[in-house]
């Protein structure tokens, strides 16, 4: 399968500007095209995309919003009211990947402007709106870094600068959640420790007016301490995530929202056990996991259910590796590669290119190390074939710590394949991908740099004898 020119294509949020009702010639339609025109020509619908734009989107709920959006190709609309003396901008977002069906639905916000229109009063919602836009693309597919940086540094100028505590509370949001792309920067930890830190403020300027919310972002700040804490091998961050859990379970009334919760207590109780080796808590994880797999699935939450069985692939396949027993170890990979197939039958490279990259990169681990054994090595190119189509997604400008981790896998597999087959072309590609890897590390100033560096010199020894 070669999607290699599908993938490696990014993904530019295309933003509808509708008619204002109370603007009846169109001119501060014509201003807001025009703001966000000069923040990025290309995010801009044309005008005559629809036959008619004057529907009355106010009356539309959630659901029938991500509807037109989906129906209509765009990514958001935006329309407007023209009071006695401001104007009202709402934004409608899609979730992605955009598909219709019921409760699917599309975020909303809401933003004062005074009258007379002035350019800097628009330009901040128009950011906002074209920033919330590109986080929802981004989580699931490669965006355009350049973009993510200029709306950073937009939605950083106009950060508590709006007379609408509305509005300073979505850029709040909005720009915590661009920095937790850990993409936009090549210090990826400053970014997640600065996505963090406006979490925080965010959290405190809702309080108690809005608990629903409140909830929803603290599930997100979790989830940032805790890939902080992967990035960093250190406990702390989780158990600040550990935390934050509690906080959130505090606002959280719904059964599903609780189940949300189990999903990140378990990433939780993973990352310490990887971190500190405890198979105790990783075996916790995974009970957590599987008594929350029928839940989700029962109640049709299939992406959180797709999510939790690629949890269950991960660690089912961690505690296999660390037994020492081959009937406890066959049964972990089994149950791996069970949670594995659960997850693909949703997760696809074209709807869910980031999310399909990490359990397809699982299952080439698996295959991989399966493939060590000798007389496995149709299991073995499996797995570099994996690895292969992996890295179609996660390129080096658009992923680089992940392009970095599979390229040395990859490596890896290709030096056992190398000692299967006793053919030298084999280290020479392992040669290029631990060099590729090893440029992004050293980078990153990531401590995997030095192992990296190693494993290069022992691949250009063999090389050397070889010859």
């Amino acid at each position: 399968m070669n999607i290699v020119q599908h993938h490696d294509q990014t993904s530019m949020p295309l933003l509808y500007v509708a008619s204002i009702n109370g603007d009846p010639d169109g001119v501060i339609q014509a201003r807001l095209r025009e703001v966000l025109a000069s923040i990025e020509p290309a995010a801009v619908a044309a005008p005559d995309m629809l036959v008619r734009d004057n529907a009355d989107f106010g009356r539309f709920d959630r659901e029938a919003l991500n509807q037109f959006l989906v129906d209509t190709g765009t990514d958001a609309v935006i329309w407007g009211n023209v009071g006695d003396d401001v104007l009202e901008i709402h934004t409608a977002i899609a979730p992605y990947p955009k598909v219709a069906h019921e409760n699917r639905l599309a975020a909303r916000f809401r933003a004062q402007v005074p009258l007379p229109v002035a350019e800097r009063d628009i330009a901040v919602p128009m950011v906002q709106a074209l920033a919330a836009a590109l986080v929802e693309i981004a989580r699931n597919r490669p965006t355009p870094q350049y973009l993510i940086q200029h709306l950073i540094r937009a939605l950083e100028m106009t950060c508590d600068t709006s007379a609408d505590p509305d509005q300073n509370l979505n850029v709040l949001e909005t720009l915590s959640r661009l920095y937790a792309l850990g993409r936009a920067d090549d210090d990826d930890i400053t970014a997640l420790r600065r996505a963090i830190h406006l979490n925080t403020r965010l959290c405190a300027k809702i309080g108690q007016s809005d608990p629903s919310r409140l909830a929803r972002v603290l599930r997100a700040r979790a989830a940032m301490h805790i890939r902080l804490g992967y990035r960093t091998r250190s406990v702390e961050p989780v158990l600040d995530a550990v935390d934050t859990l509690s906080s959130a379970a505090r606002h959280s009334t719904e059964d599903l929202d609780r189940a949300r919760l189990d999903l990140l207590l378990a990433d939780c109780k993973e990352a310490l056990g990887e971190i500190r080796s405890d198979v105790s808590l990783l075996e916790a994880a995974r009970d957590l996991l599987n008594s929350a797999v029928p839940f989700l699935y029962q109640t049709l939450a299939i992406e959180d259910w797709a999510r939790a069985q690629s949890r269950l692939a991960r660690i089912n396949w961690h505690l296999g590796r660390y037994t020492d027993d081959p009937e406890t170890g066959k049964k972990y990979a089994n149950d791996a590669i069970d949670a594995v197939c659960e997850a693909l039958s949703f997760y696809n490279a074209r709807n869910f290119p980031f999310a399909w990259a990490r359990i397809a990169k699982l299952k080439g681990e698996i295959s991989s190390e399966l493939g060590s054994i000798p007389g496995r090595v149709e299991s073995l190119n499996d797995g570099i074939t994996q690895f292969r189509e992996v890295l179609s997604v996660y390129t080096r400008e658009h992923a680089p710590l992940e392009f970095a981790i599979t390229s040395a896998e990859l490596a890896e597999s290709l030096c056992t394949l190398a000692a299967h087959t006793n053919d030298p072309k084999h280290l020479k590609s392992a040669e290029s991908c631990f060099a590729a890897a090893l440029e992004v590390y050293r980078v990153k100033a990531d401590p995997e740099a030095d192992r990296v560096a190693a494993r290069l010199a022992d691949v250009r020894q063999l090389i050397s004898a070889a010859v």
